[in-house]
């Protein structure tokens, strides 16, 4: 009887080929959602046009308030005092109808109280009922 002496030895050996689809792959991915943040995050002015109908949907105000009481509206900064003329040129798009303005105020849970209630006091002295103070729960 003859043993071999040609002992083989086993490797364990990785295929890097999938791995390596799988990286160009997320790749492409991250490539593409960054594009489309970048696209999405550019603020521009689209054109405006008078509808051709009478349209009776709510217009729908979202403002943010930090922690510092600043507050937020698409993008820009806006003072507590210019809060009611803001309001008003808000309500001439609804034809003056408080009850087509629907307004989300999103708040940071450490901005001051005093700023909230001033919020809505203003609002509900137009006479605008839909106001909603955006929270999480635990």
């Amino acid at each position: 009887m003859r043993l071999s002496r040609h002992h083989r030895e086993h490797q364990v050996a990785f295929r890097l080929t999938p791995l390596i689809d799988v990286v160009f792959l997320l790749i492409i991915f991250f490539m593409t959602i960054s594009q489309i943040s970048r696209t999405n995050a550019q603020l521009i002015q689209v054109p405006r046009v008078a509808p051709a109908w009478n349209d009776d949907r709510p217009l729908v105000l979202t403002w943010t308030v930090d922690q510092d009481g600043r507050m937020i509206h698409g993008g820009t900064h806006l003072p507590l005092e210019a809060f009611p003329a803001f309001l008003q040129e808000q309500l001439a798009q609804v034809d003056n109808d408080p009850s087509r303005l629907h307004v989300l105020i999103r708040y940071d849970h450490r901005c001051p109280t005093r700023i909230l209630n001033t919020l809505v006091r203003q609002l509900t002295a137009q006479g605008v009922i839909s106001v909603r103070l955006a929270v999480t729960a635990e």
